[in-house]
């Protein structure tokens, strides 16, 4: 293999239904998705699992999702053509595409109504808006990952500088006992890796789970509110002090 060298094929997620003794049977998916396909590729890869996982659930409710999602189409990803592209490029600064993830996907639940409305509510031009059929699968099922979408990243590149939570480890009707991120230091691999300890769960805890998916969701908001807000009062602060620095030279300069 040489550096450069074209790659062959796509990427694509496995599935497998394992069968556990004395306990109901587990869909387990191994998801590796597209590092070049921008946001919008990425959510639409996203739709289509989600929507594979949400006709599985009748009969195979107890579900295991992770993978190389590549979530990192931000920070300085956002100043590569290839990595970060398309309508979301520069339009959703100071939100990592890991928060865009959940507050326009996973926080929809498929019990909120037969589309996505918050996908829908995106200002895209008409052009590029989500057909019906992918805000129809744009609803999340009941999957939950433990881990925080915006402290618990799992590369960072470039001293740090291009850093994202690309790996995730959802789960459906199951408990976490615990969970940790091994390989902290990357020396075993580029990437953290995700790890859990779980057990088979009522279906109540779907519904906890959700719920604390929006939560989350609610939280990133008002965060990200707040970060503009301070953004926005030094930018004001830096202008009034200039401001009064030149009227102050001006004066000097006129009594002399």
């Amino acid at each position: 293999m040489r550096l450069g060298e074209p790659r062959l094929g796509a990427r694509v997620t496995l599935a497998a239904e394992i069968r556990v003794p004395r306990r109901p049977a587990v869909l387990a998916y191994s998801a590796h998705f597209e590092c070049f396909a921008g946001i919008a590729g990425r959510a639409a890869q996203l739709c289509d699992l989600l929507q594979d996982s949400s006709a599985c659930v009748p009969e195979l409710p107890h579900q295991l999702v992770f993978g190389d999602f590549n979530t990192f189409a931000h920070s300085l990803a956002r100043l590569s053509p290839r990595y970060a592209h398309g309508w979301h490029r520069f339009r959703n600064l100071g939100m990592s595409e890991a928060e865009w993830w959940v507050e326009n996907v996973l926080a929809w639940s498929v019990d909120d109504g037969p589309v996505n409305l918050r996908l829908a509510a995106e200002p895209l031009p008409d052009h590029l808006r989500p057909s019906r059929e992918v805000l129809r699968a744009a609803r999340n099922p009941g999957w939950w990952d433990p881990f925080d979408p915006v402290r618990d990243i799992t590369i960072s590149n470039h001293c740090g500088w291009m850093s994202a939570k690309a790996d995730w480890a959802f789960v459906r009707q199951f408990r976490v006992v615990r969970h940790w991120m091994a390989n902290r230091d990357f020396t075993a691999s580029d990437h953290r890796c995700l790890v859990l300890e779980v057990e088979h769960a009522h279906a109540d805890t779907v519904a906890e789970h959700m719920l604390a998916t929006k939560r989350v969701a609610r939280e990133l908001q008002v965060k990200r509110a707040s970060r503009l807000w301070t953004w926005c009062s030094l930018a004001a602060a830096a202008a009034l002090s200039w401001a009064a620095f030149t009227v102050a030279r001006r004066s000097s300069i006129s009594r002399m």
